[in-house]
């Protein structure tokens, strides 16, 4: 069943959406040890390269999808390729030492939500 947006919206059946993003942190979850795998064979830069952009091609889909199927799969789709957060943990645990890592570790949440912020 393929719903239009539109009628989603004035019918008020829309709040069908909330297990998104379950669906969301679920992949996200189930991907996230493949992604410090292939970080380890073909790089950290690399991996972080093809997380970003295929972050942000699932976000252009999300954006322009109509329908809630479009919706959800853009979703799982966001989740698949978002394991940047410990590819960049593991970045930044290999830039530290003792004497900094704890300054390197607060720069994570800060520039994540700088990057929130403008968008």
């Amino acid at each position: 069943m393929d719903y239009d947006l539109r009628i989603a919206c004035e019918s008020g059946s829309l709040i069908r959406c909330n297990w998104q993003e379950s669906l969301f942190f679920v992949r996200q979850a189930l991907t996230v040890l493949r992604w410090t795998r292939l970080s380890d064979c073909i790089g950290r830069k690399s991996a972080l390269v093809i997380g970003l952009l295929g972050t942000c091609i699932s976000m252009l889909c999300f954006g322009l999808s109509t329908t809630l199927r479009g919706l959800v799969i853009s979703r799982c789709m966001c989740g698949l390729l978002s394991g940047n957060v410990v590819v960049t943990k593991t970045m930044m645990g290999e830039l530290t030492d003792s004497t900094n890592m704890a300054q390197g570790f607060a720069l994570i949440p800060v520039v994540w939500y700088i990057s929130g912020f403008l968008g």
